[in-house]
């Protein structure tokens, strides 16, 4: 991608994610705080703009639309913001809050330490914008399920293992990044599946997700058998990453 492309990416996530009063909420804590906590704080703030910058990069038309893109993704990072202690996984909740944790023993204020210790989930509201626009949905009901699918398929964790991975050549660090990039699109087109299948009835995320899985469970029980094997490894490869990937693409129906 070329510089300009790169540039309006990052616009679009700093401000849709309104990181400026952000990085102001942290630099105060000069002399507050260990300025290694400091550090750690933007560096996660970093990895969720990494994160962002390289979705929207993939997923949104070049040139990119800045303000299109804005209008459509601002008011959905909010409403994910805004839900986003209810909707998420335990898995992910408890992540959170040992974070934040971390980060108030540190001397970082707790509204702070939690949206610093949100900050690489919170871009899942990318995800969670186009499958929401796409199936007419509340963003909060698709945030439902993401994080139900996370959970369920241990994706969460599958990730944790990749990023732990010992270092290797640069060809394989970008394997492994495009790996844990896949698992995201995976657990987003499993999302879609089931928020598609899900009606138009009151809703309910979890009778949603079992629906899906009864009615895809061939697909379901080999990623599970899969999933075993991985949960039991020591550690875990690049081939196998591959054909977890492969086993969950397999898994989804085609549209």
């Amino acid at each position: 991608m070329g510089p300009v492309d790169v540039v309006r990416a990052y616009l679009v996530t700093r401000t849709a994610y309104d990181l400026r009063s952000l990085w102001s909420d942290i630099e105060a804590l000069d002399n507050q705080v260990p300025a290694l906590t400091q550090t750690a704080m933007l560096e996660d703030v970093y990895a969720m703009i990494e994160r962002s910058v390289l979705w929207l990069l993939r997923n949104q038309p070049a040139p990119m639309n800045v303000a299109g893109v804005l209008n459509k993704l601002g008011p959905q990072v909010q409403a994910f913001n805004t839900v986003f202690d209810k909707v998420v996984s335990s898995e992910v909740a408890s992540y959170v809050d040992a974070r934040a944790t971390a980060l108030m023993d540190d001397g970082v204020p707790k509204a702070l330490a939690r949206r610093v210790a949100m900050a690489y989930r919170q871009a899942a509201a990318n995800d969670l914008a186009r499958v929401a626009e796409t199936a007419k949905k509340p963003v909060a009901q698709v945030a439902d399920i993401y994080f139900r699918v996370g959970h369920r398929f241990g994706l969460g964790l599958l990730r944790a293992r990749a990023r732990n991975m010992a270092p290797g050549t640069h060809w394989q660090k970008l394997a492994v990044s495009a790996a844990v990039e896949e698992i995201f699109s995976q657990q987003t087109a499993i999302t879609q599946r089931v928020v598609a299948s899900s009606g138009k009835g009151k809703f309910d995320g979890a009778k949603a997700l079992t629906a899906w899985i009864e009615k895809n469970s061939a697909g379901v029980e080999r990623f599970d058998q899969l999933s075993d094997e991985l949960q039991g490894a020591e550690s875990i490869s690049l081939a196998m990453l591959t054909v977890t990937n492969r086993q969950l693409a397999a898994m989804i129906p085609p549209t």
